[in-house]
C-alpha cells in the first residue's frame, strides 16, 4: 500500500477493516452531497492515499461502488495534479514573458555601453568617457561594436561608433559605410 510499506499483510488487512467505516461515511456524505458539492465530498489527503493503497492490495475486499468512489477521488486529484502542474507552467511562461524582455534590454544597453566605452568620441551623448580616435584599439572596438548593432540594428550612435573603429583600423571604405548608414538611418 502506498505510504504503508511497512505494514504486513495482516496489518494492512486490520488497518482497512478499522477504516472502512470511515469509507462507507465518506461514501454516504458524497452520496447525499448535491451535484454541485460532490467533487467537495470526495476522499482526499491520507486518507486517499490508503484507499488508493486499498485499491491495489485489497481490491477484491471492496465493493464496486467503493472501487468507484476512490477512483473518482484519484481522479480528481489526477485532475488537480494537471491544473496546478498547467498553473506553474503559465505563471513560469508569464514570469518569462515579463523577465525576458528585460534580459535583453539590459544585454543590449551592456552591449551598447562596451561599444561606447572603447569607441564613443569623447564629446557624447551617453555620457560616457569616450576615445580619442588615436587611441581606439579596432580589435576590441570592431568586435564590441558589431556585437552591440547585432543586438540594437537601428542604432546611429553604435553605427557612428563603428565607423570610427574602421577608421582607426584604416579600413576606410568600411568606415564610410557605417558613417553612411549612420547619417542615413533616420531618413529610411
Amino acid at each position: 500500500m502506498q505510504g504503508h510499506e511497512n505494514l504486513s499483510g495482516l496489518d494492512a488487512e486490520r488497518e482497512f477493516l478499522a477504516l472502512r467505516p470511515q469509507l462507507d461515511r465518506s461514501m454516504a456524505d458524497w452520496r447525499a452531497a448535491s451535484p454541485a458539492r460532490k467533487h467537495d465530498a470526495l476522499l482526499h489527503g491520507r486518507f486517499l492515499g490508503r484507499a488508493e493503497g486499498w485499491l491495489a492490495s485489497a481490491r477484491y475486499s471492496l465493493s464496486q461502488d467503493e472501487i468507484d468512489f476512490i477512483e473518482a477521488s484519484l481522479q480528481r486529484r489526477r485532475g488537480r495534479t494537471w491544473l496546478v502542474s498547467g498553473l506553474a507552467v503559465a505563471l513560469l511562461l508569464l514570469t518569462a514573458a515579463v523577465v525576458a524582455p528585460r534580459i535583453y534590454a539590459e544585454y543590449a544597453r551592456r552591449a551598447a555601453l562596451d561599444c561606447d566605452l572603447v569607441a564613443a568620441e569623447e564629446d557624447n551623448s551617453v555620457h560616457v568617457p569616450g576615445v580619442a580616435l588615436d587611441r581606439i584599439v579596432p580589435e576590441i572596438a570592431i568586435l564590441a561594436c558589431e556585437h552591440a548593432i547585432a543586438t540594437d540594428p537601428q542604432n546611429e550612435r553604435l553605427m557612428h561608433n563603428l565607423g570610427r573603429a574602421f577608421e582607426k583600423a584604416g579600413r576606410p571604405n568600411d568606415a564610410a559605410f557605417w558613417y553612411g548608414r549612420a547619417s542615413s538611418s533616420g531618413t529610411e
